[in-house]
């Protein structure tokens, strides 16, 4: 899920989440979002819903030292940092460099997927990517202090 907003949780959404975590076979990537926020104190939604299914996911600055200086953050609710700063994005005729926290979802929403077309089940995979996770001093204000590298 590359989108998001502060404030209040929305209901529906909410409920969908559950439902996904209840039935034990549905990971929810989300992007952290890009206002360099702590997530831990103001709620970004759908990445501060507290279900256990729930991925957040923050961008790394280009030359991988540091978060991307638009990237929220929350030791308790940001779990890992992936690239998000100069992507490279075809639109069509001309190829652009881009930057956010979506583009580090989906390149993290793909890690998860290579585990779990490997066999891993959802409920493990969180641990997966943290075991190959590259950990970094500067990702303190994130929960597992890492980044997504592969």
């Amino acid at each position: 899920m590359s989108f998001g907003w502060c404030g209040e949780p929305h209901t529906l959404l909410k409920k969908f989440i559950t439902a996904t975590e209840n039935k034990g076979k549905i990971l929810v990537v989300t992007s952290a979002g890009n206002t360099g926020s702590d997530n831990d104190k103001i709620s970004h939604y759908p990445s501060s819903y507290t279900n256990a299914n729930v991925l957040s996911v923050t961008a790394m600055n280009t030359p991988f030292t540091d978060l991307a200086s638009f990237s929220n953050y929350g030791k308790q609710s940001v779990d890992f940092a992936a690239n998000g700063e100069n992507i490279v994005f075809d639109f069509g005729k001309v190829a652009e460099k881009v930057s956010g926290t979506s583009f580090a979802t989906a390149f993290a929403t793909a890690n998860a997927a290579w585990f779990y077309a490997k066999g891993v089940p959802m409920n493990l995979i969180e641990t997966k990517i943290k075991g190959e996770a590259i950990p970094f001093n500067s990702a303190k204000d994130i929960k597992h202090q890492s980044y997504i590298q592969k």
